[in-house]
């Protein structure tokens, strides 16, 4: 990933991510998070992932995959134990891995918990209402309860082969009204547990990387990064 080019947000969000790598890289790999391989200013590389989005695969084949998915709630107990969350849960930054193994991606949004969330897109975040006390109108603070309601969309998606309320028609006023119906609650499923019934129990344990791969890995970003060649792309 090259981002000296890219405009100061995004270089902001990528500068994050990089911090991010480096506070989850303390501790023990998380088996469904993509993984980080080397990091110079401006650069990451990343484990390569040529399966595609779970959104792709769900616009392609309408498949779902029930170990797959329940594999990233283990990544949010992984993150929670670093006391920070993703921030972005949703079928575009869940990638799959050669054997198609979960890998989630895009950590520049993440965030310590009892941070306020940024702006996310319905049907993956609510805005607060009155009714929820302190935080109405905007997304709460990032935490477990934030994480779990993107997770929920996210199995409902799968189980229903489309986003919630996807399929209605509501004309030019669609976005307004998604973010209406959240936030008051109007939700087409009742709970998590009435999503979670729906699929099969039994999880697969995913592989893990070896550490002679890893480190193989590591030292080909790094001689690549000596190299010069990154100064050689286009800016």
């Amino acid at each position: 990933m090259h981002v000296e080019s890219l405009p100061s947000k995004r270089l902001a969000d990528h500068a994050n991510e990089q911090k991010v790598f480096q506070i989850l890289g303390n501790g023990p790999r998380i088996p469904y998070l993509i993984m980080c391989i080397h990091t110079v200013p401006n650069h990451t590389f990343l484990e390569y992932v040529p399966n595609g989005s779970l959104a792709e695969l769900l616009g392609k084949y309408q498949k779902r995959n029930e170990a797959q998915v329940i594999a990233i709630t283990q990544t949010i107990d992984h993150e929670d134990i670093c006391r920070m969350v993703h921030g972005d849960i949703r079928p575009g930054n869940m990638l799959f891995s050669s054997t198609w193994n979960l890998r989630l991606s895009d950590l520049d949004r993440s965030i310590p918990v009892g941070d306020d969330l940024e702006a996310v897109s319905e049907p993956f975040g609510r805005l607060l209402s009155q009714a929820d006390g302190e935080g109405a109108g905007t997304y709460g603070k990032a935490g477990v309860s934030t994480e779990a309601f993107a997770i929920g969309s996210i199995y409902y998606t799968l189980l229903r082969g489309h986003e919630p309320y996807e399929m209605e028609d509501w004309g030019r006023d669609s976005g307004v009204i998604l973010v209406d119906k959240f936030q008051n609650r109007e939700f087409q499923y009742n709970s998590l547990r009435e999503l979670l019934a729906e699929f099969m129990d039994g999880v697969e344990e995913d592989e893990k990387v070896q550490d002679l791969e890893q480190g193989k890995m590591l030292q080909e970003c790094i001689s690549i990064a000596k190299s010069g060649f990154l100064d050689t792309l286009e800016r």
